[in-house]
């Protein structure tokens, strides 16, 4: 006869991004969010992990969002020279004799079941550690769709998560068991996939008309790019249009534009967490080809005018999204002019772009991805159960406080583009 647990158990679950961008946070936020809908009394959290490491990291970061604003063909060697299998392993060595008292000072009290990697950083240095001091299971999400660095990958994770069989191929190269790679997609939140959402109401709610067209330029969440002079020069344009501006945590691109630009058809927004209202109310996004910006357009039906893509990983999105008729690049400022003023005459041309990048979206990749994250741990739990000879019942869960770790940084960074 089997025994029956008595004793009450949940799963712990933790979600690490970094706040290099925005792109990894909304990735970790759309899994909780599916997470918690599934499982209620599970804890998830959602974790900033930069801020448990050490000056380095903030280094690194600060370094990284200079040379994409300033010194852009720094970036780009940099990417280049590291991007191969040799160089990840002794990055994932170099990183791991850095960061490791961080690391294990971190885990040192906590019980976790599963740690899901939403940033490339973690996926290098946790695995190992976990798997030598926990029993917890790890889970690297790339959220990189099409070239994703090589960094990205570790042989040592138990689910390697990815968005197409480009980067199926890649994680083959680095080394990652193939029984371990998903191909599933870029996961987004469920505001982007909500359908009858009222345009005008959202037009309204912010100042705006709903009988032009509105146009959304977004740097992303720290405002990289040539925001600036595209948002001035559309400004100049003698078209019926109107602006949304991102910043996001770039303060001193968000007080340029105010004191510079004076156009009553132009709203500004700094970071801002109702990003998929102002994208639903868009007719056309004006972007870098950042992997969650443009599957977040996807999710939409957005045709997307591309004005800048950081050498690597945005390559790859940029070929994507213009490869399936859903964008078009613009290499300087007058073709950008150019092909807005082409769109906005157009509105057939821009009801194709907007049916050809709906096509592109995947919002059930969310529900597939925490499919495979509690079938993993279910696995593992149920592997343990049988071998004691336990069946486990519904009194094994007990419902528990969710827990939401969100660190919110203020800008301080100020960052001229």
């Amino acid at each position: 006869m089997s025994m029956i647990i008595t004793e009450k158990k949940f799963k712990n679950i933790e979600i690490f991004y970094a706040d290099s961008g925005g792109g990894h946070k909304s990735v970790a936020d759309a899994i909780r969010q599916e997470m918690i809908s599934r499982v209620p009394a599970y804890k998830v959290s959602v974790v900033n992990g930069a801020i448990h490491g050490n000056e380095w990291y903030a280094k690194i970061t600060d370094l990284y969002k200079y040379s994409v604003l300033h010194a852009r063909h720094l970036y780009t060697s940099f990417y280049n020279m590291t991007n191969g299998v040799l160089q990840t392993r002794v990055l994932e060595r170099l990183i791991k004799i850095v960061f490791v008292s961080e690391v294990e000072r971190y885990f040192q009290k906590k019980e976790i079941d599963l740690l899901i990697s939403c940033h490339p950083f973690f996926n290098l240095l946790m695995p190992h550690f976990i798997h030598e001091n926990t029993s917890a299971k790890f889970v690297s999400v790339i959220t990189d769709p099409i070239t994703p660095h090589a960094h990205n990958f570790s042989p040592n994770v138990d689910l390697c998560i990815v968005s197409s069989d480009y980067a199926k191929d890649i994680a083959l190269q680095q080394g990652v068991d193939p029984m371990r790679i998903k191909v599933i997609g870029h996961p987004v939140l469920k505001a982007f996939a909500k359908k009858n959402i009222n345009k005008k109401t959202i037009l309204h709610n912010i100042g705006l008309r709903e009988d032009i067209c509105t146009i959304l330029i977004s740097g992303g969440a720290d405002g990289l790019g040539r925001i600036y002079d595209t948002v001035k020069k559309l400004a100049e344009i003698k078209l019926p249009i109107q602006l949304i501006v991102i910043c996001g945590r770039n303060k001193c691109l968000y007080n340029r534009i105010e004191k510079n630009i004076k156009n009553e058809n132009i709203r500004i927004f700094g970071f801002t967490n109702i990003i998929a209202d102002l994208m639903r109310s868009a007719d056309i996004l004006v972007a870098k080809p950042g992997a969650s910006t443009m599957c977040e357009a996807f999710s939409i039906g957005l045709p997307i005018v591309i004005f800048d893509a950081i050498i690597g990983q945005e390559l790859g999105n940029m070929s994507h999204i213009i490869d399936n008729h859903a964008g078009v690049y613009c290499k300087n400022l007058e073709s950008l002019v150019e092909e807005v003023e082409k769109l906005v005459n157009n509105p057939d041309r821009r009801k194709s772009m907007s049916i050809a990048s709906k096509k592109l979206s995947n919002n059930d990749a969310v529900i597939k991805i925490v499919d495979e994250c509690l079938l993993l741990i279910d696995d593992h739990q149920k592997s343990q159960f049988d071998s004691l000879g336990i069946v486990p019942t519904e009194d094994v869960v007990s419902e528990i406080n969710i827990s939401y770790e969100y660190e919110k940084r203020n800008s301080k960074e100020c960052s001229v583009a």
